[in-house]
């Protein structure tokens, strides 16, 4: 289960994610940054990534906890809100990667019909 927590930083960035403290140092898991939209006197909460996730391995910064100005619990309904949002996000990270996956191995077969074919007189 995650713990998680909004984080606002030094920096006036608000950030949602998973709050990890322990011997290891603070950590934010699968943070997602928080951006308040006003339209027509509506407020909506939208999320956005907060690491660079195309580029890096792992969806987790370790933080120095000096760049943080407070650490708060997420209301029920904005922590469901994240984890929806993370579990949607991370079931299509792994649709995408099956897709590639299949591409690849389509890929494959291909390849070893055309060594197969090396040499053959084809008609």
């Amino acid at each position: 289960m995650r713990n998680v927590k909004i984080v606002r930083m030094i920096t006036g960035e608000d950030v949602i994610c998973d709050f990890i403290e322990d011997a290891k140092g603070t950590h934010m898991k699968e943070p997602l940054e928080i951006a308040m939209k006003s339209s027509k006197g509506n407020a909506t909460v939208v999320l956005q990534n907060w690491l660079p996730t195309e580029i890096i391995n792992d969806n987790i910064a370790r933080v120095n906890p000096r760049n943080i100005i407070a650490v708060f619990d997420a209301s029920e309904s904005v922590s469901e809100y994240y984890n929806e949002t993370m579990t949607r996000i991370n079931k299509a990270i792994i649709a995408a990667s099956n897709i590639k996956d299949a591409e690849e191995e389509g890929m494959m077969d291909v390849m070893e019909a055309l060594m197969e074919s090396q040499g053959k007189v084809l008609h």
